[in-house]
């Protein structure tokens, strides 16, 4: 898993490689859409801007998707890209002035069915 601070974006690069010989997934709900940001609340995701530990705003605060809501398949040795939003935290500009920040995402991916 790789985390990059794109300052000039506004947002954090995430990148999770494959190191593996068979497919893996990771659920849709667990990994951020193309606009940034998650179809509902992530319980593990935050962003530690100093003391402060800033949770990911979600307009739902659950989801329910029968027989799950897809996953995202990443081919062997292959990367799966995405991006998280400063926004999907709180204000994006007060967040780029911030020095320190630290954002915690933890990705569980698991071997495709």
């Amino acid at each position: 898993m790789e985390i990059i601070d794109n300052l000039d974006e506004r947002r954090f690069d995430v990148s999770l490689a494959s190191l593996d010989d068979h497919a893996i997934c990771v659920s849709k709900e667990s990994w951020p859409g193309e606009s940034g940001g998650f179809a509902g609340p992530q319980d593990y995701t935050y962003l530690q801007v100093g003391s402060d530990r800033l949770p990911v705003r979600s307009a739902l605060s659950s989801i329910y998707c029968p027989g799950g809501c897809g996953e995202h398949r990443v081919a062997p040795h292959g990367v799966l890209r995405g991006f998280i939003a400063y926004g999907e935290f709180a204000d994006a500009n007060a967040i780029a002035a911030e020095p320190r920040k630290e954002l915690h995402f933890p990705v569980i991916p698991y071997y495709c069915r």
